[in-house]
């Protein structure tokens, strides 16, 4: 490959960087034999490595919080059943709205929570 066409598909890469569309840059720096090119794939990959340890982790933290927001929802199930059964009484009718507010509350983050696993995933 002459020094010329090295210099041009160097500059593509550089520009497929700079849109951040690395594997693209990845894919065309492969096929380019030159020291740069080297460099340029080596922090590519550190880049792609970095990022995969981040989302494992941010998964991670989105599945935790999952994890206990389901148990808040089902402790919300839990104490509405609980003012339904107490409400022939008159106890339970008074808690019965809060009980309902507790458990969309957790219903909501629940669903977010998981459309964000999937912004993750994707």
């Amino acid at each position: 490959m002459s020094n010329q066409s090295t210099e041009v598909l160097l500059e593509r890469a550089k520009e497929l960087i700079q849109n951040k569309r690395y594997k693209d840059a990845q894919t065309l720096l492969i096929t380019i034999d030159h020291p740069t090119a080297e460099k340029w794939l080596a922090r590519l990959r550190d880049m792609n490595i970095a990022s995969s340890q981040s989302n494992a982790a941010q998964l991670q933290v989105i599945d935790d919080q999952l994890a206990s927001r389901q148990s808040q929802k089902n402790a919300a199930t839990i104490i509405f059943i609980f003012c339904l059964l107490l409400s022939p009484l008159g106890i339970g009718i008074i808690l019965i709205p809060f009980a309902l507010f507790n458990y969309f509350r957790h219903k909501n983050k629940i669903n977010e929570l998981k459309r964000q696993r999937i912004q993750l995933l994707s």
